[in-house]
């Protein structure tokens, strides 16, 4: 796992853009840790990159994993647009193309709601998939000008085979980081 890790922080930093706002996302659940790299290549496009590492028997596997890269539109503190997400639950794996987007609303000068929500339907499900959707849901407080703390629930879920078998591979409250350099 440190390994794979490694490889993917290393391809996040060398994504195109350098001279545009750049963040990372760190964040965990009693089962899962989920990194996030996250860099504007223009002023209204966001290119991401992810892992969730999932634990399985008490220890974190290679074959217990979820990834990401997402490409967003970006409006104020709202983001449309996609990700393809590789996840491999067990002996399936699942190639998804995850449409939705992200927001952001400000409750005060330090505290923020916000939530992301992204949706593949059959049509754009591949492999062993038959569909995929992730949520989350946060309040985040400003700790420095570059630094959020949140609280919030993910949940992570694809459906193998036929519509009755569903997988969560996440679904659990999550405290994190997120950091903007």
């Amino acid at each position: 796992m440190p390994r794979l890790l490694l490889y993917t922080i290393c391809a996040a930093l060398f994504l195109p853009g350098t001279v545009f706002a750049k963040s990372i996302d760190l964040n965990f659940t009693d089962n899962s840790v989920r990194f996030t790299y996250a860099q504007a290549i223009d002023r209204n496009l966001v290119t991401d990159l992810g892992v969730l590492f999932l634990e399985n028997e008490g220890r974190f596997q290679d074959d217990e994993m979820a990834f990401h890269v997402g490409l967003n539109v970006v409006s104020d503190n709202v983001r449309f647009g996609g990700r393809v997400f590789f996840v491999a639950p067990g002996d399936a794996e699942a190639l998804v193309i995850g449409l939705g987007g992200q927001a952001r609303i400000a409750l005060s000068s330090h505290v923020g709601l916000g939530g992301h929500f992204y949706y593949a339907p059959e049509a754009i499900s591949f492999m062993d998939a038959e569909g995929y959707y992730e949520y989350s849901i946060r309040l985040d407080f400003k700790v420095t000008r570059t630094a959020y703390l949140y609280l919030g629930y993910r949940n992570v879920t694809v459906r193998i085979g036929d519509r009755d078998n569903k997988v969560e591979l996440d679904d659990d409250a999550m405290l994190g980081i997120k950091l903007y350099f």
